[in-house]
């Protein structure tokens, strides 16, 4: 809680001094979770949005990258098992050939089903990281519109005298929505 009912005032300045009670300092050092400490909550569940974001990206990668052996691997079977000879080892490599050898649709097929499988575990993890993005932006908006409401029942007469009553109703109706659109695309 900062300020206090005591009010000090200096020679040179005509404001109120704060001051600050250990009321307010010792929840800051020895911070402990509370129902009523919503705003941390929502600090983690946004950087929780941050890491699968980069995980996102990860795996859009990791889905692109996987259709390079395939084009390879269609080309040119020879030069996919040279550059494939750099990267693992030489028995890897000759189990690689006899398979193919023996039947060069079966391999393309299991390349294929592994190619689709990353696309299928992308789109999924994707679907999930959007859902949990929706749904933490849904309620910041309806606690931001909360906040604003209670804020403007609460205010005196004087508030809304000195208002255009469509400044508020805006504020409430278009600029919350605004600014949680923003944050979408972000």
């Amino acid at each position: 809680v900062f300020g206090s009912s005591h009010h000090r005032k200096d020679s040179t300045d005509d404001t109120p001094a704060l001051f600050v009670s250990a009321q307010w300092i010792l929840p800051q050092l020895y911070w402990r979770p509370t129902t009523h400490d919503i705003s941390n909550f929502r600090y983690y569940r946004y950087i929780l949005l941050i890491l699968l974001s980069i995980l996102s990206i990860f795996f859009e990668l990791l889905s692109l990258s996987s259709l390079i052996p395939l084009f390879g691997f269609l080309i040119d079977s020879n030069l996919f098992l040279e550059k494939l000879s750099i990267i693992f080892n030489q028995n890897l490599i000759n189990t690689i050939e006899i398979f193919i050898k023996q039947d060069f649709t079966i391999f393309l097929l299991l390349l294929c089903g592994i190619i689709l499988f990353t696309f299928i575990v992308k789109n999924l993890f994707l679907a999930i990281t959007q859902y949990l993005k929706l749904k933490f932006l849904k309620n910041l908006q309806i606690d931001l519109s909360t906040k604003f409401y209670t804020n403007y029942l609460n205010s005196d007469y004087n508030f809304y005298i000195k208002r255009n009553s469509s400044d508020i109703v805006r504020n409430i109706d278009r600029e919350i929505p605004n600014l949680i659109a923003y944050l979408n695309i972000v």
